[in-house]
């Protein structure tokens, strides 16, 4: 009882910080910080009028276009705090004011994660750190140097990624070699797969418009966040399936090698098929809403699909790949390095009894 009125207390202080900073941070802003006091609605514009915040407190008009589906700006109501621009001494609207509801969300994010999973959780939490920190770096390097192969520096990163997230987990002297050996395997054969196949059909069905936008080969980045899509999902199913088939050998020391196969056959078919089943709707749901839009405005469903939901396809196909993959590499993995430990442990008393 102690603990569930700690934790809604926590719960509260965090949604009343989260409410008073997204009330009064605007006045520590260096942007233009406005709060809307009414909204008028004019054939495409909407006219709102402004009380700034942050600068001369004076009351200023901002026109913004209007579109009742939200598509290019939302519809605004009355106490919306939004950051302003007046570079062209003409006030225009950026975006609405959120950072009280993202420490909200990030806050709590990070609380139930130390609450849940207390120490690991936190040794996780600085994995993902690492890993967002690293990635940013070799973007930047790639950025500045253009010439440096992309697909070579995320190769890089995802190497460097599962090491970190192993070693965040257990500790850098007891990193698991199996686990790390076994996703890095699931995750680039299942890339080398995809990629192949890609090239042998020359990407037909393949609609790169949503990324069209970018100053760089869309293809090349596209690849890249084919590689980067598995690593997750395969590190998860490799560290259950391992774990459990040492938690089995442990258990029970005289078990077979055909009844370990079996055992963990059926660890990873429940393991595997919701895991493929996250990564399935975590991509969907990124395109589902410009699906929803472009079907809303009179397009083709099969064009809509193709447009918006070709790429997610791919990537889950690459992505459940790397998960299947993790099976047999998890089996191959955990087999070799017990027999090679075996064999080890042979040569030593073999040695033993020489020198007796």
């Amino acid at each position: 009882m102690k603990k569930f009125k700690f934790t809604l207390f926590s719960l509260l202080v965090i949604i009343f910080s989260g409410l008073l900073i997204q009330r009064f941070s605007g006045y520590f802003y260096t942007t233009p910080v406005g709060i809307v006091k009414s909204v008028k609605i004019i054939d495409s514009e909407q006219l709102l009028t402004v009380k700034l915040v942050n600068n001369t407190k004076k009351t200023v008009v901002v026109k913004v276009k209007f579109n009742g589906n939200e598509s290019t700006n939302p519809v605004f109501n009355k106490n919306n705090q939004i950051l302003l621009d007046n570079s062209t001494k003409k006030w225009e609207f950026i975006s609405l004011k959120r950072d009280g509801y993202t420490f909200i969300l990030v806050v709590s994010f990070i609380s139930l994660v130390l609450g849940i999973a207390g120490k690991k959780g936190f040794f996780s939490l600085v994995g993902i750190l690492f890993n967002i920190i690293f990635l940013f770096f070799l973007l930047w390097i790639n950025q500045r140097n253009r010439s440096i192969n992309l697909l070579l520096l995320i190769s890089i990163y995802t190497i460097i990624a599962i090491i970190i997230s192993t070693g965040t987990l257990y500790g850098l002297k007891k990193i698991d070699l199996r686990k790390v050996l076994a996703t890095i395997f699931s995750v680039f054969l299942s890339y080398f797969i995809t990629t192949i196949t890609m090239k042998l059909l020359n990407d037909q069905g393949l609609r790169y418009e949503e990324i069209q936008f970018l100053t760089r080969p869309y293809r090349t980045v596209f690849l890249a966040s084919l590689m980067l899509g598995g690593i997750g999902a395969a590190l998860d199913n490799v560290v259950v399936i391992i774990s459990s088939l040492d938690e089995l050998v442990k258990h029970t020391p005289e078990i077979n090698t055909k009844e370990l196969i079996e055992s963990g056959k059926n660890i990873a078919s429940d393991t595997t098929t919701s895991m493929i089943n996250v990564l399935l709707f975590a991509y969907l749901s990124s395109a589902t809403p410009f699906f929803i839009f472009y079907l809303a405005n009179g397009w083709d469903f099969v064009e809509t699909f193709k447009m918006h939901l070709s790429l997610e396809i791919m990537r889950v196909l690459c992505g459940g790949l790397a998960i299947l993959f993790t099976i047999p590499s998890s089996f191959l993995f955990f087999l070799l390095f017990k027999k090679l430990k075996k064999k080890g442990k042979t040569e030593v008393k073999s040695r033993l009894l020489c020198k007796m």
